[in-house]
């Protein structure tokens, strides 16, 4: 349930962060982090492997079949290419100009 929950939360700010074009990211300490342009798109793209992930999960537990490996690799492969995602848009955003810290 926490999944199904998890993943439409994320969904949904994502969806409103691309809307904006300002992907923010909380920080732990400081202020946190506004991702704009091919940045933002790109953490995006990296915030919907999570959601792929989250759902995975979800469709296996339904799933009566006996192809839980494939569901994991899905699982890992998404995390890997989300993890992927997310350092590339820093990375990209702070050659671009396209984060500011706040």
């Amino acid at each position: 349930m926490w999944y199904f929950i998890g993943s439409g939360l994320l969904l949904a700010y994502t969806l409103h962060a691309l809307f904006r074009d300002d992907f923010y990211l909380p920080g732990k300490r400081g202020s946190g982090m506004h991702l704009t342009g091919v940045s933002s798109w790109l953490m995006a793209a990296a915030s919907f492997c999570a959601v792929a992930s989250m759902v995975s999960a979800l469709v296996d537990h339904h799933d009566e079949r006996n192809n839980e490996v494939k569901y994991k690799n899905f699982s890992a492969a998404c995390e890997w290419l989300g993890w992927g995602l997310a350092i590339s848009a820093t990375v990209v955003g702070m050659v671009r100009g396209e984060v500011s810290v706040t």
